[in-house]
């Protein structure tokens, strides 16, 4: 619910690439996706939108429309 919840809000999800989040988020479309367990490349990644917020805007964006209903 709350992958739906972020798109419906314009925000970037980060999650990891493991049970449903894959089929609902493309790394580098609607968000960043990380393999479990990977904490330095959740960090990268968050580190990469803290630094970029205008890609964060872009991923945010791209959710599709269905997201916000």
């Amino acid at each position: 619910m709350s992958v739906l919840e972020a798109m419906s809000f314009a925000k970037p999800v980060v999650g990891g690439d493991i049970g449903g989040i894959p089929e609902q988020v493309r790394d580098g479309q609607e968000g960043r996706l990380f393999e479990p367990g990977n904490v330095s490349a959740l960090a990268t990644i968050l580190d990469d939108l803290a630094q970029n917020p205008e890609l964060a805007r872009e991923l945010g964006l791209r959710a599709p429309p269905a997201a916000g209903k």
